[in-house]
């Protein structure tokens, strides 16, 4: 799965990790982990990557001498709906109450959602393809580019036994790198390379708020992904889908119900409170995965969940809380992508609620 307050600035991992752009609160790893390398959730998954170009990046995009100029049309390319095939309903969720049953918040520990597509490698799709892009697509909501290092996009399988997938490509060329776009408030980041397309939100301040899956999040997403669809076809590209995900992360900041990582067992649900130590712990770590399955209980897709302790950049506890909805193969087809992120969605917010406390549900003003 960002810049929120001074006293909350991503350390995590490193450029070289590879992540998906995802910049939470700052956190250092508790006693137990230090001296490693925090893992995203993706075992899956990875620690967020820093920007490259420190904490102050430069206006605009930036990058080693381009062999020819990026070509940025003046007032912005048209918007057009990507011409993918119909669904056939595979990933429809099992609702047995409508969408707005779910449980609600009026102020969730989330930090940040990101919903993104992994499509079959466009290798002939270059840095300059990518910069253009930004340039006649998105620069006037995002004009603020950055280039990152490539991210190894996790091949999902429903398969019983998940064996880490390695690709080895012989080229010449190295591989496009990755870009990331943000907006002036650095609150929404697209991420465009040849192979993934993500957006993101994320929390920058205390005056932030969760804009909501149905409000903006999805909209805004299917927006974005439709326009770079149809601009990669008009430039001869044929982006195939292959498998999507939604990720949201949360922290939970300590208060009267809580203090140290000892009393995690007041947040959640699956963690015991008895200790075998002399002392509170200092640490916890949980890590999970299972299957999603359709109304036709066919198995789609996996939800991951990690739960973390970590401190901010002033030493207080936090609780990182991310659950990743990732759907299988999805045979080339938008809305079936669709589909599947509102089936993950659904899963991970009852995923949410099933796994924390009533009482820390309390301290965020659940109003179903």
């Amino acid at each position: 799965m960002a810049e929120r307050t001074k006293a909350l600035v991503l350390k995590t991992g490193g450029p070289g990790n590879g992540s998906r752009g995802f910049e939470s609160h700052s956190l250092r790893p508790s006693a137990r982990v230090k001296g490693r390398r925090e893992r995203w959730p993706s075992g899956r998954r990875r620690s967020p990557a820093k920007r490259v170009g420190g904490r102050k990046p430069p206006r605009g995009f930036k990058s080693l001498p381009l062999r020819r100029r990026a070509r940025c049309a003046g007032s912005g390319a048209s918007i057009g709906r990507y011409a993918g095939f119909p669904s056939d309903g595979r990933f429809a969720a099992d609702m047995t109450a409508a969408p707005e049953a779910l449980p609600e918040f009026d102020a969730p520990p989330v930090v940040e959602v990101v919903l993104a597509v992994g499509f079959e490698p466009a290798y002939r799709l270059s840095n300059i393809d990518l910069m253009e892009a930004w340039c006649n697509l998105f620069k006037q909501r995002f004009p603020v580019a950055t280039e990152q290092p490539h991210y190894a996009v996790p091949r999902e399988t429903l398969e019983k036994i998940q064996i880490p997938q390695m690709e080895l490509i012989a080229s010449a060329e190295p591989p496009p790198s990755r870009l990331w776009l943000t907006t002036e408030d650095k609150g929404e980041l697209i991420q465009l390379q040849h192979d993934w397309f993500a957006r993101n939100w994320r929390k920058v301040g205390s005056g932030s708020k969760y804009p909501r899956y149905e409000n903006h999040i999805r909209p805004a997403f299917e927006r974005d992904l439709d326009t770079f669809a149809t601009y990669m076809e008009k430039q001869g590209h044929n982006p195939r889908f292959r498998q999507c995900e939604i990720t949201y992360i949360n922290h939970i900041t300590a208060n009267e119900l809580w203090n140290n990582h000892g009393e995690a067992f007041r947040l959640f649900r699956i963690i015991n409170g008895s200790s075998y130590h002399t002392s509170p712990l200092e640490s916890i770590a949980f890590r999970s995965s299972s299957l999603i399955h359709n109304s036709s209980k066919e198995p789609v897709g996996r939800l991951y969940v990690e739960i973390d302790s970590v401190y901010d950049s002033v030493g207080h506890p936090i609780v990182r809380f991310s659950l990743t909805a990732r759907g299988a193969s999805i045979d080339n087809n938008r809305d079936a992508v669709m589909e599947f992120l509102d089936l993950g969605r659904d899963r991970i917010v009852r995923s949410f609620v099933e796994l924390t406390s009533e009482e820390i549900q309390q301290k965020w003003s659940r109003t179903r």
